[in-house]
């Protein structure tokens, strides 16, 4: 979720794998199977379909669990 927040947020590969302790190579990795995952088209798409699926709210965070 994390990812996706820096995502939503503007942030480069580089700025979220810092944020994250993490090198740039790893994330590219977890991005690559959000896309996969998401069948998304570009990282503007990917942040849409996350929001649709209630994976982040509006604010880039992720999004609470509906309880029923």
């Amino acid at each position: 979720m994390r990812i996706l927040s820096g995502l939503m947020e503007g942030y480069q590969t580089k700025e979220i794998a810092a944020m994250l302790g993490r090198r740039a190579p790893t994330i590219e990795g977890h991005i690559r199977i959000l896309f996969a995952k998401f069948n998304a088209r570009s990282r503007a798409h990917l942040v849409a379909m996350a929001m649709r699926a209630g994976l982040l709210d509006t604010h880039g965070a992720a999004a609470e669990p509906v309880s029923a």
